[in-house]
């Protein structure tokens, strides 16, 4: 058991992931405090006390207090911050940008913190074109891919891979409607789909040469251990573009293990990425060969375990977070808690309301 730590969870209300980590963590020993951006500065509040011998600093977040730096910071989901309603609405974008530069100062300040991930890291894992110019340095097989706003290169690039194509978003978006939500998933392309140029100008997209497949595999890395499970998306409705768009149709997953150079150009783009945990894509294709997608660095894992629970991510990720550092490795000794039986405890309703399902601010 390591010592008792206090652990800050950033995240968004109704989050049951983040819910789950709290109560193993909190039945682990350790404190955890929830914060959410959205809450500050209406209802959390954050003092930085500086003198000429000493730096302090003084938060409440969702009602529980922090003193000092946490020992390691979860960045689980950044929601967006918003002005009170009291203020004027010609002084909201102030007020949102000078509590911006406070809440992004905590970073700094809590300098000697585990980050998963770092912020700064993070920004830059989630620029697309600068993790797959890495990637292809490090030696991964990516798919011929064109970013561009530009009409005439992209009706280029389409027409040479004879319509071949799909189309991704550079970072992704939700529309809601309040009655509905509408996300942005990977989606075929050809010239005849483009819209006119003047439009097609307007937003940038990733276009990519579609690739054929065997099975696509979802991979994530907690410092040096990892998890894999085997997606068999070819027999999904639309798994020759994204499973994710029928994955409630997905009941189990077999676990997989990476070819050891798969393995070891992960670690070295986490390295290169200054990230110490990520969720990779692959597609394998029919002759064996690994495709790589994307990694995102805070993407969802909890959802692998329900679909192979030998892998115990709950289990691994909590010990990750108590051994705060990248290094970390983990043997799974059959005896942990996994994330089904975790999440019907009595203990998660109460840390569901306590912390985690705040109405918004």
């Amino acid at each position: 058991m390591s010592r008792q730590k206090t652990v800050l969870i950033q995240t968004v209300p109704r989050d049951l992931h983040a819910a789950v980590v709290a109560h193993q963590l909190l039945e682990r020993g350790h404190n955890v405090v929830a914060m959410f951006f959205h809450a500050f500065p209406e209802r959390d509040r954050v003092s930085v006390n500086l003198d000429s011998s000493e730096m302090s600093t003084d938060c409440q977040f969702q009602g529980s207090r922090l003193r000092g730096a946490p020992d390691a910071v979860w960045r689980r989901r950044l929601g967006a911050i918003k002005a009170p309603g009291i203020v004027d609405r010609e002084d909201s974008r102030f007020v949102i940008d000078e509590s911006a530069a406070l809440l992004k100062s905590l970073s700094h300040l809590y300098s000697d913190s585990f980050f998963v991930n770092d912020p700064e890291a993070s920004a830059l894992a989630d620029l697309k074109p600068y993790q797959l110019k890495l990637a292809s340095k490090i030696g991964f097989k990516l798919p011929r891919t064109l970013i561009s706003n530009d009409p005439g290169n992209i009706r280029d690039f389409i027409r040479k891979r004879a319509g071949k194509c799909i189309f991704k978003p550079v970072m992704g978006g939700v529309w809601d409607s309040g009655q509905r939500q509408r996300a942005t998933y990977t989606a075929d392309v050809s010239l005849d789909l483009l819209p006119p140029d003047e439009i097609l100008a307007c937003c940038p997209g990733i276009f990519q040469e579609k690739v054929d497949k065997a099975f696509e595999v979802r991979a994530q890395f907690f410092g040096k251990y990892y998890g894999a499970i085997r997606i068999e998306s070819s027999k999904l409705t639309a798994g020759d573009l994204d499973w994710r768009i029928d994955q409630n149709s997905i009941e189990a997953c077999d676990s997989i293990l990476l070819p050891k150079m798969v393995e070891a150009q992960c670690q070295e783009l986490m390295s290169r990425l200054g990230i110490v945990a990520g969720g990779f894509d692959f597609i394998v294709t029919p002759e064996g060969e690994w495709v790589f997608l994307e990694v995102d660095e805070a993407g969802q894992f909890l959802f692998m375990e329900e679909w192979c629970e030998e892998l115990r991510l709950l289990d691994a990720f909590c010990s990750f977070i108590e051994h705060g550092a990248p290094d970390f490795s983990y043997a799974n000794a059959g005896r942990c808690v996994g994330f089904a039986a975790e999440r019907k405890k009595p203990g998660i309703d109460r840390i569901w309301k306590d912390l985690f399902s705040q109405s918004d601010a």
